[in-house]
């Protein structure tokens, strides 16, 4: 099995709709605006699958507006984020297609309500009538990046914490990642961002946007994160010395922090969605900040368009538009 990269095409991308008011309880009119117009953004580059209970479907549609290229499925989520608990989409030799089920416990059990969601993989696969395999180990999608050619990139802070596999061992966690993703080599990166409720995932600090090509997060020494992102930084460089091999290593700074009763929140200009024609970057209302990275992705993406999505009331709840999504491959 292997997993393309995501700038391979796409048939669709899954997102889901907010339907418990657990989720945004203070903002619940605004996120549902703010989905929307998510939804609608992306829809006019590719098919938005989005999951949502048939008792919601008249909120979504209210919001929405036009469906055009938007398919509703009646299938129920306790949160949104795809990314992590969705279908991870494969290919054997012959190029067909599988669905990987990892198991998901709402990272590490930080979070009581999750079985719907770890239903979901399995769901998928069988309207889709596509052959699901179920490792028999914890995992998110968002904790993965991979450039489609044997490479992945990952933190340890995620892969080898003990809230996630604790009986398993390291070797065979890694194996089973190996094996199902397709890969034959992890860069594995200290950590990620502080206060990411994920402990780390790599789609909101270090992104392939080519083979031999990655974006990853700085910022400068008044900001917390700033020594993890400086090992981050240091470990990329290391691994292109060390294995003789060019890897482009485009620095994306973070944007300004933004804090919430005190907290830094994990905003991240990599939390971005590769889709056929377009990429989809987080904005967080620093116009400054917010131009620069639009620029530097234009730059790595220079046959895709730019389209910036608000992300402040998203990354309240701790994630932005990758962690919200998950991509369909050609099918």
């Amino acid at each position: 099995m292997s997993m393309p990269a995501e700038w391979h095409p796409q048939s669709a991308i899954y997102l889901a709709w907010p339907c418990s008011d657990k989720i945004w309880s203070h903002s619940r009119p605004q996120i549902l605006e703010d989905f929307a117009k998510l939804i609608s953004a992306i829809s006019d580059f590719t098919k938005v699958k989005l999951l949502c209970e048939k008792s919601f479907q008249e909120q979504a549609k209210h919001h929405i507006g036009s469906l055009n290229n938007i398919e509703l499925i009646d299938l129920a989520t306790d949160d949104v984020w795809c990314r992590d608990f969705g279908p991870i989409f494969v290919k054997n030799p012959k190029k067909e297609v599988h669905i990987i089920n990892w198991d998901f416990n709402a990272w590490g059990g930080k979070f009581a309500d999750y079985a719907k969601d770890n239903a979901i993989a399995k769901q998928i696969a069988t309207i889709n009538a596509i052959d699901c395999i179920s490792p028999d180990f914890i995992l998110e999608g968002g904790a993965i990046e991979v450039n489609g050619q044997g490479l992945a990139i990952s933190t340890e802070s995620v892969i080898y914490n003990t809230n996630r596999n604790p009986a398993q061992s390291r070797p065979a966690l890694i194996d089973a990642i190996k094996e199902h993703f397709g890969v034959s080599e992890i860069i594995m990166l200290e950590g990620g961002l502080v206060n990411d409720d994920t402990d780390g995932h790599i789609d909101n600090i270090t992104r392939f946007f080519k083979e031999d090509g990655v974006l990853t997060c700085t910022c400068d020494d008044r900001n917390p994160n700033f020594e993890t992102l400086q090992k981050n930084l240091k470990q990329l460089q290391n691994f292109e010395s060390a294995h003789e091999k060019y890897l482009e290593i485009v620095e994306l700074p973070l944007p300004d922090p933004i804090y919430l009763n005190g907290e830094i929140l994990p905003a991240s200009y990599a939390n971005f969605l590769i889709s056929n024609q377009a990429v989809f970057i987080p904005e967080f209302g620093q116009t400054r900040k917010d131009l620069e990275a639009q620029e530097i992705l234009q730059q790595c993406f220079p046959d895709k368009k730019i389209i910036p999505i608000d992300c402040r009331l998203f990354v309240i709840e701790g994630g932005g538009i990758h962690c919200l999504s998950q991509q369909e491959i050609t099918l």
